[in-house]
C-alpha cells in the first residue's frame, strides 16, 4: 500500500478543518488551522512509530 506524504494527509483533512474553522472567530482561524495541522501530524507520527497496520494489512495478516 502506498504511503502518503504529510501534505497529502493534511489535504485529506482539509474539508473537515475548514468546517471546524467556520465555527471559530475570524481572528483565531489561522492560529487554529496551524494547531489542528500540528496535532494531525503528531498523531500520524505516533501511529507510524507504533507500527499500526492498515486495514488490508491487518486482514491479510489474520487470514
Amino acid at each position: 500500500m502506498e504511503e502518503k506524504t504529510c501534505g497529502e494527509i493534511i489535504n485529506d483533512f482539509e474539508p473537515k478543518i475548514i468546517k471546524v474553522l467556520s465555527k471559530v472567530s475570524y481572528n483565531d482561524q489561522e492560529d487554529m488551522k496551524q494547531e489542528i495541522k500540528i496535532k494531525i501530524l503528531e498523531k500520524v507520527k505516533m501511529l507510524d512509530d507504533l507500527g499500526v497496520p492498515g486495514f488490508l494489512e491487518f486482514i491479510n495478516k489474520n487470514e
